[in-house]
């Protein structure tokens, strides 16, 4: 007996070191508060052909219109995450709202920009600019290089669906977030000119932006519309960009992240949903697309409201 409650705990001890509860307590927050999560999602890695997998991917249609949350999840209960910030500049074009279908538009782009100004994404003053991992244990690369894990397996899973053939031919208005929920303390650290040194306080939400180094025989592609024509893959990416802004947050305030992502586009009218695309409705549903054999339906594995993908 006395056995068994030493194996027990010693399980439970290497279960609490794993980063599996906060993934799963993430996705029960989200469950609870009407989103559909999936667990280990798997996506091909273009350069080496292996699989990988991302900890969370998060949906919910709200007014007819899905929300797409990619989620890694990183607990580190005994390190502290410190990101360098400055105020946060603007690329034309680059770090913006990822959706589809893609829109070649710069004026609606600004004007979706625009109805959604007061959502964090588009509000937040600083993004980091650099980051760090203070670790008593782990050598500072070493614990770095774990918060990058992070980060790119958000950015990376760009390939589950979107890249490099669901960029279009879906006329459903489909939303993107890359996230990277941590189970640890996180810093923000700038040089303030004023007193001419860095401050520090505490947080629980950042921006980081990463470019994304997209293969480059996917620009030898053409990729459907929603009219079955063949569009080349390097026109569509000027407009999606290969630049994305990851948001960074405590496991503590994942649950306000989420009620007040959704209170944004609860709150739009009905002619500001058409900028985003089509609602997901049946009628909608991209049945019928033209081109060549296997890129019309590849990227689209997902039925509407009965909670499969």
């Amino acid at each position: 007996m006395r056995d068994s409650e030493d194996l027990l705990s010693k399980v439970k001890k290497a279960i609490a070191a794993t980063g599996y509860p906060l993934e799963l307590e993430i996705a029960a927050k989200a469950r609870r508060l009407g989103w559909i999560p999936f667990h280990s999602v798997s996506y091909e890695d273009p350069e080496s052909g292996k699989l990988r997998e991302l900890d969370l991917l998060v949906y919910k249609i709200v007014r007819a219109r899905r929300i797409e949350l990619r989620i890694s999840c990183k607990s580190s209960l005994d390190k502290q995450f410190v990101f360098f910030t400055r105020p946060r500049g603007h690329l034309p074009g680059a770090c913006d709202l990822k959706f589809t279908p893609v829109v070649d538009d710069h004026e609606r782009r600004s004007q979706i920009r625009e109805c959604l100004a007061s959502m964090r994404f588009f509000s937040e003053a600083r993004e980091a600019a650099n980051y760090t991992v203070v670790s008593g244990k782990d050598s500072p690369r070493e614990a770095r290089a774990l918060l990058r894990d992070a980060l790119l397996s958000s950015i990376t899973s760009i390939h589950d669906r979107i890249l490099p053939r669901g960029l279009l031919f879906d006329p459903r208005g489909t939303l993107y977030f890359f996230l990277v929920v941590a189970r640890a303390r996180m810093f923000e650290s700038w040089f303030e000119e004023e007193t001419a040194g860095m401050e520090t306080r505490e947080i629980d939400y950042v921006q980081w932006s990463g470019k994304y180094d997209v293969p480059t025989s996917y620009y030898g592609l053409t990729i459907p519309d929603v009219h079955g024509n063949n569009v080349p893959f390097g026109d569509v990416m000027y407009w999606f960009s290969d630049w994305i802004r990851v948001e960074i947050l405590r496991d503590s305030y994942f649950e306000t992240y989420l009620r007040e992502l959704e209170s944004h586009f609860a709150m739009l009218d009905d002619d500001t949903l058409v900028l985003f695309g089509k609602p997901w409705s049946a009628e909608n549903f991209p049945r019928l697309v033209k081109g060549p054999p296997g890129i019309g339906r590849r990227a689209i594995a997902t039925k509407d409201d009965d909670g499969e993908m």
